[in-house]
């Protein structure tokens, strides 16, 4: 059974992505992580890293457990203490992950192979997510 956290971010939503990850899309999954590790997003305590992953990247969970095998999707989020010099760390924090969630939403509109000069990093190999703090 899910608790209220887990609910503000079920990935049972139409229109899950699926297959290849872009290389925007793996970009702007490792700033999640970094910033999710680091306690600096604007997210509610215990939520869990899989949970607010498949929210973010609109897919479902079972897709982020395969492509980052060997990460702790049960780590919980723990904010940073909120003092003036973390709130604005945390703004700018906001204002990059908004630049890079639009870079990648442009990518799904413009399809698969859009870019196809650019090197793919799609398999899982390729990967490797920031460690823990």
């Amino acid at each position: 059974s899910s608790t209220p956290i887990e609910e503000l971010f079920s990935s049972e939503v139409p229109n899950l992505r699926r297959g290849k990850w872009t290389p925007e899309e793996e970009e702007y999954t490792r700033q999640l992580v970094r910033h999710f590790n680091n306690g600096l997003l604007m997210i509610p305590d215990g939520t869990t890293l899989r949970a607010f992953l498949s929210s973010k990247l609109k897919c479902d969970r079972m897709r982020i457990t395969k492509k980052f095998r060997g990460i702790c999707y049960g780590r919980k989020f723990t904010a940073c203490e909120r003092d003036l010099s973390n709130l604005a760390q945390m703004a700018s924090v906001e204002d990059e992950l908004a630049r890079l969630e639009r870079h990648f939403e442009e990518q799904i509109k413009r399809g698969p192979g859009a870019d196809e000069g650019s090197p793919a990093s799609a398999n899982s190999e390729s990967y490797q997510p920031p460690p823990p703090p």
